[in-house]
């Protein structure tokens, strides 16, 4: 998405010093560079064009899945797998030509990873991650209950830091603006590159009971359903807005349900 109005010599580069603090990387106190300003504030008329009119732009993912099923003796049946891989996506050769990349009139974002002006992470590189996931299931002779069991084991997500910075703090950066933002009195910089940091690993287990019952030409099935059998509590949504001043980054804003059963009839005529 090109302004066609402006070039890459009419957004201003800058950068600041993230805060010392302990909930970031190493400490805290580095510098996050390659931050922007348009010299040009409201002059917008984009154009959406081909990536290759501008520089070489690669995404692309490698990994492996494995699954494997099998049926025991005794009525069990076994199946599993687990997934393996990295996604690696490079843009700033568009980020060179266009700084403006993925900040459009409405202020969203369409650029690689949310690219905007005041993003610099325009090459993202995961690390492996790796899920399992299984389910056993083993039918009791003569009274006919079926008893499974599934587990998901799932890798944490990746965390942000995302920073609202003043006038003031790029004043005092180790590349400061040498003014005032153009369009705005702060900007939000997200001060932890992306695939770097993340939450713990989730895991889940659930459990079902079910019985068949047959009268004449019908069918009855009847079962229980458990869902997070452990009770486990894990945090799933973190609050990723930092601010040193407030102890509030990476609270918990939304943790596994407890756990529950759920009763279901399923009636076959």
């Amino acid at each position: 998405m090109d302004n066609t109005l402006t070039t890459a010599a009419d957004y201003t580069p800058f950068s600041i010093r993230a805060p010392v603090d302990p909930r970031l990387p190493n400490g805290g106190g580095y510098v996050v560079s390659g931050l922007f300003d348009s010299n040009k504030p409201g002059q917008l008329l984009e154009l959406a064009q081909h990536s290759d009119n501008f520089g070489k732009q690669i995404e692309n993912w490698q990994g492996v899945d494995v699954n494997v099923s099998a049926r025991l003796r005794n009525g069990i049946t076994v199946r599993g797998g687990t997934s393996t891989g990295r996604k690696f996506e490079d843009a700033c050769a568009l980020k060179a030509a266009l700084p403006e990349q993925g900040a459009n009139a409405n202020g969203s974002n369409t650029g690689l990873q949310g690219d905007s002006l005041v993003n610099p992470y325009c090459r993202v590189l995961e690390t492996y991650k790796t899920k399992f996931s299984g389910l056993v299931s083993y039918t009791i002779p003569k009274v006919g209950v079926q008893l499974s069991g599934t587990w998901r084991i799932n890798p944490g997500t990746s965390l942000a830091a995302n920073y609202i910075v003043s006038n003031t703090v790029i004043a005092q950066g180790p590349q400061p603006l040498g003014r005032p933002l153009s369009e705005a009195n702060t900007v939000t910089v997200n001060l932890i590159e992306p695939q770097t940091v993340f939450s713990p690993r989730r895991h889940s287990y659930d459990m079902r009971v079910g019985k068949i019952l047959r009268f004449g030409r019908t069918r009855t099935q009847v079962g229980v359903d458990i869902f997070n059998l452990t009770n486990n509590d894990e945090i799933t949504t973190y609050s990723q807005t930092f601010n040193p001043a407030t102890q509030s980054y990476l609270n918990a804003q939304g943790i596994t349900p407890a756990r529950y059963a759920r009763f279901n009839v399923q009636f076959d005529f």
